[in-house]
């Protein structure tokens, strides 16, 4: 039995996304769509991972020193994170479970000095790093 994540629960992200150094502003949320609600929440279901996002995250690496800029997003939920059975409207429920896969897309290249010729760019277009579920719901669980 796993706990039930429901709309607006928190996504809290490491800040070490595979050498990216992130700032990150503040903790994501999920949106959830499901017809299911615990407490007046709707219930959060396969697919509603995609609407979490941090932006406005700084960021610099080992060999980029000025910071860059980009924002964080969930990879596809795998199935250890899913209910065994449709819980609402035929999807499966999302559950706390473990680690997320989570992705760091940049928008902005953190850059290095290149006296006298231009700041080089970083040309890493994103980086891969987890975070979790911190749900405000403790209570109610499902498989």
């Amino acid at each position: 039995m796993d706990v039930i994540v429901l709309d607006g629960d928190a996504v809290v992200f490491e800040d070490n996304f595979s050498g990216a150094m992130l700032d990150i502003p503040q903790d994501g949320s999920i949106k959830g769509s499901g017809f299911l609600t615990i407490e007046g929440a709707k219930t959060c279901v396969e697919g509603d991972e995609k609407t979490v996002m941090v932006s406005g995250v700084m960021y610099k690496t080992a060999a980029f020193s000025i910071q860059g800029s980009g924002m964080i997003t969930l990879e596809p939920i795998d199935s250890g994170h899913l209910t065994s059975v449709s819980g609402t409207g035929g999807k499966p429920m999302i559950l706390v479970g473990g680690p997320l896969k989570s992705k760091f897309t940049v928008l902005a290249p953190a850059q290095q000095p290149n006296p006298p010729g231009p700041n080089l760019m970083d040309n890493t277009l994103s980086y891969k790093g987890s975070g979790e579920f911190s749900p405000a719901n403790e209570i109610c669980n499902a498989e």
